[in-house]
């Protein structure tokens, strides 16, 4: 790429490279190091994320719409990883005053690839842009085509903002005793020591192992096909 690489001085937090000598050199430093590179000699290689973490770097730059096409890209190669971006995807387009574009985009997403946080952001968006009838629709048509404890959770949600208040007492407390069981489900699981977390991870905490954290929650592995 031709890019300039200062030396590793062990400050860094984290580092993305085209380049196998600077990866080393952060390894034997003990600094996280993800690489562009299609292969290479060491292990810490990520074959899935290097989009979303170019759509980081673009992001601290400021700039938007390459950060975009960096997250676009994701569905090329995996498009389960397009849950991981969601919420990044629409602030993007927030910030260049396109967040009906970017909700298009992420509906698109929605209908194709079945996922509980990109629903959880496209809820949010329709609620800000359309209002609380066309997201509980949302929500209902997608517990229709997936039905799961989390989008029920989110489904109680939508229906508490169209509920009289005098209705709402009754339907809280169902909404919260489904809250308080989904909360074991929406974690991501290491597919290697089956370590759980709320967060996702590209190196386990607990066994070591990079890329063993699927981008899809627990409930969402473990539904038939």
């Amino acid at each position: 790429m031709g890019r300039r690489f200062e030396p590793c001085r062990g400050r860094q937090a984290q580092i993305v490279t085209d380049a196998c000598s600077v990866q080393e050199e952060a390894t034997a430093l003990g600094i996280r190091c993800y690489t562009l590179l299609d292969a290479t000699p060491s292990t810490v290689t990520l074959t899935h994320g290097t989009n979303v973490l170019l759509g980081d770097l673009e992001i601290a730059l400021k700039r938007y719409e390459a950060a975009i096409e960096a997250w676009k890209r994701i569905e090329t190669q995996n498009p389960e990883f397009l849950a991981l971006v969601a919420d990044r995807l629409i602030n993007a387009y927030k910030q260049l005053n396109k967040a009906p574009e970017g909700l298009n985009l992420l509906r698109g997403y929605l209908s194709k690839y079945s996922s509980l946080d990109v629903l959880n952001v496209v809820f949010t968006c329709v609620l800000e842009q359309q209002g609380a009838e066309p997201a509980y629709e949302l929500v209902r048509d997608e517990m229709r085509r997936s039905p799961t404890l989390l989008g029920l959770d989110k489904l109680l949600e939508a229906q508490l903002l169209e509920t009289p208040v005098q209705r709402r007492a009754d339907l809280e407390l169902v909404k919260n005793l489904v809250h308080q069981h989904t909360r074991t489900l929406a974690m991501y699981r290491c597919e290697n020591c089956g370590f759980r977390a709320r967060q996702y991870y590209w190196h386990c905490p607990a066994c070591g192992e990079w890329e063993t954290y699927s981008p899809r929650r627990a409930e969402e592995k473990e539904l038939p096909a």
